[in-house]
């Protein structure tokens, strides 16, 4: 697992390095060649004809990110690329890492374009721009000449690429909405937790994580972004000798009177997990309609037509899964209410049982260790009490209720959070608004729930369910796009990103870090 760090963390990092005898030049050389590599790259991907009339532009502040955008500036140009660099004069001196890259990019034969208010930079040609103009050391408001270049940057159509992070993302909150919106960010050593917030995608674009040599030990991390890698080494065998017996029993409780497609499609992703058997529990009204859309899942009924009430004394599950559209009637919270206090199998909860439990409060102190919580930022907040201010204080607070409940705590989002009872976020990030329908959540309630029913534990189920349903969803948007795809085709792409993952192969795209 690959930490998410913080400036502070950052910086630590460094001095430890310098302390141990790698010089800050040789960091910057380190992060410039690796940058360089993927610039170089996407050049040589471009048209013949595009590098013909083109050329790459790199945007340069005077601190240790433009020296690095001066590394990267000095190779390309060794290696025969069309190159502009534009040095943006928002401060009187320049660091003095960045005053030696600058003097050995010019020993190399490059060009300076130094700009100032009165001479802006001319972007019409070019096809590739570099962003290196302010990296996590910039905590103040924005100068007003950054900010006009990166309104300028943003205009052009040229695929944009930032250094470690989009200039902008660190600048004081409040004090400006200027960021680069970048299409790719080549992220020095570690992924900055500013960066995978959801509400800074849209600048973020897809990460690439390039290594410099710098060391973890130097603090403690306790947010990860999870790599395919990572999450496949949590899949286990599936014996091939097993039987429906050998993979669990998932129940599901779910659906009220409007609210019965809820039920179906948290089924149809439960019976594509890979339980040996699902059952849904369900309003008798439902019945018939679980039976017509999900053949493959057993249906038990409810005494009561609308809404759930009451639980069979017969029925008997690996795991349980609860909320998807259950409706917040009090016979109905009396059933959560059982499940809590009277376990009968790990659970997961979700939407509506979600909802009971905040309006329950004293409950939540019954729930049993590895209880899975699946709640959406309304769903969370409710849970607390109060509305977090953003993504930094939500993803606190899970971790924080974790290490009280012993629960794990899934925060869903553009970047789901993943908060263990031992005190970890482990992150995936997808960047996929098709997800962003409802029914997206009752999937991934199926799929979790089936996970659990198959014995993994409530870390693994979390983070592979996490993970099959954004992989499911890739595919779709790939094929049929984001605006009209849907939760059923999700699901019906569940096997694809089974396979995916079951692969040995590595693949090219690793989920939720390189999504653009």
């Amino acid at each position: 697992m690959e930490p998410i760090v913080s400036s502070e963390q950052i910086k630590a990092a460094e001095v430890h390095a310098v302390q141990g005898g790698v010089s800050e030049l040789e960091l910057m050389d380190r992060a410039g060649t690796g940058c360089a590599q993927h610039v170089l790259e996407a050049w040589r991907a471009l048209p013949h004809e595009v590098r013909q009339h083109g050329h790459v532009a790199l945007l340069i502040g005077m601190g240790n990110n433009g020296g690095d955008g001066l590394v990267i500036a000095r190779i390309l140009v060794s290696q025969g690329v069309p190159v502009e660099v534009h040095q943006i004069m928002h401060r009187t001196r320049p660091s003095p890492g960045f005053e030696v890259q600058l003097e050995r990019y010019l020993f190399a034969g490059g060009g300076i374009d130094r700009i100032t208010s009165e001479h802006l930079p001319d972007l019409s040609n070019a096809v590739i721009l570099v962003d290196a103009m302010l990296g996590t050391g910039q905590t103040k408001p924005l100068d007003p000449l950054i900010t006009t270049v990166v309104s300028l940057l943003n205009a052009s159509p040229a695929l944009t690429i930032s250094i470690d992070v989009p200039t902008g993302l660190y600048a004081a909150e409040g004090s400006t909405t200027s960021i680069v919106m970048a299409d790719r960010t080549l992220a020095i050593e570690w992924v900055k937790d500013r960066a995978v917030w959801p509400e800074h995608a849209d600048a973020v674009g897809g990460i690439t994580i390039i290594p410099i040599g710098l060391e973890a030990s130097s603090f403690n991390a306790v947010q990860f972004i999870l790599s395919r890698a990572d999450v496949r080494a949590m899949v286990r065998a599936r014996p091939v000798s097993g039987h429906k017996g050998t993979f669990g029993h998932a129940v599901l409780v779910a659906g009220s009177v409007g609210r019965f497609g809820a039920a179906v499609l948290a089924t149809r992703a439960c019976v594509r997990s890979g339980a040996g058997t699902v059952t849904a529990h369900v309003p008798s009204d439902a019945a018939q309609v679980i039976h017509t859309a999900v053949p493959e899942a057993m249906c038990s009924s409810d005494v009561d037509r609308e809404h759930v009430t009451n639980l069979p004394k017969g029925l008997v599950g690996t795991a349980w899964g609860i909320g998807p559209g259950l409706g917040s009637e009090e016979a109905t919270a009396l059933v959560l209410k059982r499940l809590i206090q009277d376990p009968i199998g790990p659970l997961v909860m979700d939407a509506d049982a979600l909802n009971i439990l905040a309006q329950q409060p004293t409950w939540m102190a019954f729930l049993a260790s590895g209880t899975i919580l699946t709640p959406h930022p309304k769903e969370f907040d409710r849970l607390i009490g109060r509305t977090c201010s953003g993504t930094a204080e939500r993803w606190a607070q899970g971790r924080e209720m974790a290490l009280r409940t012993g629960c794990v705590v899934v925060l869903k989002g553009g970047a789901t959070a993943i908060c263990t009872p031992s005190g970890q976020v482990l992150v995936q990030r997808w960047l996929n608004s098709g997800l962003a329908k409802g029914g997206s959540g009752d999937a991934l309630t199926g799929l979790i729930t089936g996970l659990r029913a198959q014995g993994y534990g409530p870390v693994a189920a979390a983070c592979i369910g996490v993970y099959l349903h954004g992989s499911a969803a890739r595919l779709v948007a790939e094929e049929r796009g984001q605006d009209g795809m849907s939760v059923s085709d999700v699901i019906e792409r569940i096997p694809e990103a089974w396979m995916a993952l079951r692969s040995p192969l590595e693949e090219p795209f690793d989920g939720p870090l390189a999504v653009s």
